[in-house]
């Protein structure tokens, strides 16, 4: 129960990676605002957190519009009272193109606004309420930005590039007022998308890509949420700009 009477805002909390983290949080004692721009996958997802005895709601939002993400912190500020940990989980790839010559103006702009915009936008506002009590906030980047993107062109690791610049940045800025910025890079991770797609693949696909993590396997949501729930506790209360590379050893700095 390292966070109990703490308020967690998890965005992408609907499904994935941001599914697990919330789950643990509530499971930790956190109340936690699931954010989501599927509201059925966030109402699902906390129906899920109820059960196990947290305490949960569900936002619909589309983090990339200031005005919603102002919506969003104001209710969960209205709900809790105080808000002490963001994460900003909400992204994802959102298109096929796999070179350079394919992406669109559009998919990038889009791309860049799901992943970097969405992460400004909500660390911004939150901070407002951080600056008077501390907080943690922790951002998703991606094993795309040590090496490269597997299933996407030049816009995804892009973003998420510019994540570990915006984290570092922002933790300098903000460690005067007691709130730590960190970051994850995930490597190739088992939620249930990407799960499907792996076992769709020939066995030969999967022996190639795990010949090159040291470990073996493909990392678990768990393994992800359980780096990020570190992050936000007093544990890691000494650590801030910093991006934790979970990926098995698929990328080694």
């Amino acid at each position: 129960m390292r966070f109990l009477g703490k308020v967690a805002i998890v965005t992408g909390g609907g499904k994935g990676i941001g599914k697990g983290i919330a789950k643990l949080f509530a499971e930790e004692g956190a109340r936690v605002a699931v954010v989501d721009i599927d509201a059925i996958s966030a109402q699902k997802t906390v129906a899920e957190l109820l059960k196990l005895g947290g305490q949960a709601f569900a936002l619909e939002a589309d983090l990339t519009d200031a005005d919603q993400v102002r919506a969003v912190v104001a209710k969960v500020i209205d709900a809790f009272g105080h808000v002490d940990i963001l994460v900003n989980n909400a992204g994802g790839g959102l298109g096929t193109s796999l070179s350079l010559e394919e992406v669109s103006e559009e998919e990038w702009d889009r791309v860049m606004a799901a992943n970097l915009k969405s992460t400004f936008l909500c660390t911004q506002e939150v901070v407002k309420y951080m600056k008077t009590c501390g907080g943690k906030i922790v951002n998703l980047s991606s094993i795309a930005v040590r090496r490269r993107s597997r299933i996407t062109g030049p816009q995804y690791p892009s973003a998420k590039a510019a994540i570990i610049g915006f984290t570092k940045q922002v933790a300098w800025e903000l460690g005067k007022y007691g709130i730590n910025v960190n970051a994850i890079a995930p490597g190739l991770t088992l939620t249930p998308r990407v799960k499907q797609n792996w076992e769709g693949m020939g066995e030969a696909d999967r022996k190639a890509i795990l010949s090159e993590i040291p470990l073996g396997r493909l990392a678990e949501v768990e393994d992800q949420a359980k780096v990020v729930l570190f992050l936000c506790s007093e544990d890691a209360s000494y650590i801030t700009g910093m991006t934790l590379d979970v990926n098995g050893g698929a990328f080694m700095p």
